[in-house]
């Protein structure tokens, strides 16, 4: 008995031939709820193909959009520690005096001033 030919495991590749070798696999010795069972294995696999590439797209997808947002969080908080840094400064000079709290360590390097005065 020739056996069905395994359902290619490119993603939606699965083209109309595939089913065609399937039908054309109907002997007259074959029980037709054998056949039905493997018809239905068939298209099961064939699914599960498509279901499992298009999986792995949107694994691609989401894992771009996640970089792309890092990145775009990270230059927004350097702006902000930028900004409070900057703030803090102008606040010095206008009052004279040491204001509380000031910025952390971390949140002037992080904004861009390297040479701090302690």
């Amino acid at each position: 008995m020739k056996m069905a030919s395994e359902p290619r495991r490119s993603g939606s590749n699965i083209d109309s031939r595939d089913f065609r070798e399937l039908g054309d696999q109907t002997h007259f010795g074959e029980c037709p709820v054998i056949h039905l069972q493997k018809v239905k294995k068939f298209i099961a696999e064939a699914l599960e193909c498509s279901v499992f590439a298009k999986a792995r797209a949107m694994t691609n997808v989401l894992a771009a959009q996640s970089a792309e947002m890092r990145a775009k969080a990270e230059t927004m908080l350097q702006q902000a520690d930028r900004l409070l840094c900057e703030s803090w400064n102008e606040q010095m000079w206008s009052d004279g005096e040491p204001i509380d709290p000031s910025p952390t360590i971390d949140q002037a390097i992080n904004g861009g001033f390297a040479w701090l005065e302690i």
